[in-house]
């Protein structure tokens, strides 16, 4: 996938998420691709949250965590429920970060 010349200024932590990940890769072109549905901002915004809530559940990478949830290891509802929570309540974030 050839990124954007706007992607190149994103942070290198996301870039490399989108090189690495196919998963993250279809958020950033969902996100900022053709369509252009939101700007970098959006796509580095959600790859941090992708990242937080994979390392959450227990896991290293978004693939295999994506792979969990999709074969049934991993109730993704449940977890989401929790990782709110944590985001509310431990992490102290607004509703509004939580939301986005």
């Amino acid at each position: 996938m050839q990124l954007s010349s706007e992607a190149n200024k994103m942070r290198k932590r996301t870039r490399e998420m989108i090189k690495k990940y196919p998963s993250v890769a279809t958020i950033y072109e969902a996100i900022a691709g053709s369509r252009r549905l939101g700007s970098e901002k959006t796509v580095h915004n959600y790859a941090t949250a992708v990242n937080l809530f994979v390392k959450y559940i227990g896991f290293n990478d978004p693939e295999t965590a994506l792979n969990a949830i999709l074969d049934g290891r991993v109730n993704a509802q449940e977890k989401m429920d929790s990782f709110i929570g944590y985001d509310l309540d431990d992490l102290g974030k607004s509703h509004a970060s939580v939301r986005s």
